[in-house]
């Protein structure tokens, strides 16, 4: 067969298969259950009106003493022994990032302007004399 036969070979079987897909619906689907209608289907109607639950002002719920894993019973003896650790800061510029630690004793705003100044305006200033009055005519 040439090749405008099987497209028209093609072209009268996708002719004949399309009703069959395309159809009305029946009362039945294709299992054989019948289908109903919409007409015949009621709506539903809430004749209940929504409970509101009034907030309680009970006292919460007590927990029980039973010791667990989870509780420390040393930790009031542990929190002299313990060591503020120091926190990571950083500034971000425009070669990367500079960390720099805080002391937990220390202020982090003065903290940043020293780093800021020693990293970033002192090298700025490092040719210039520091502290040296203007000459003298």
């Amino acid at each position: 067969m040439d090749s405008r036969r099987i497209i028209i070979l093609v072209f009268a079987l996708s002719v004949a298969y399309s009703p069959a897909l395309g159809r009305p619906l029946d009362d039945y689907d294709d299992l054989g259950n019948e289908i109903y209608p919409l007409a015949e289907l009621s709506a539903i109607k809430m004749t209940e009106k929504p409970t509101i639950i009034p907030p309680t002002t009970a006292n919460p719920v007590q927990q029980s003493i039973v010791e667990t894993t989870t509780e420390y019973k040393y930790k009031d003896i542990i929190e002299a022994y313990t060591i503020e650790v120091p926190k990571l800061e950083s500034i971000r510029h425009a070669a990367g990032t500079l960390y720099y630690t805080v002391d937990p004793q220390e202020d982090p705003y003065k903290k940043l302007m020293q780093v800021y100044q020693d990293n970033f305006e002192t090298p700025m200033n490092r040719n210039l004399p520091k502290n040296v009055p203007p000459p003298k005519d």
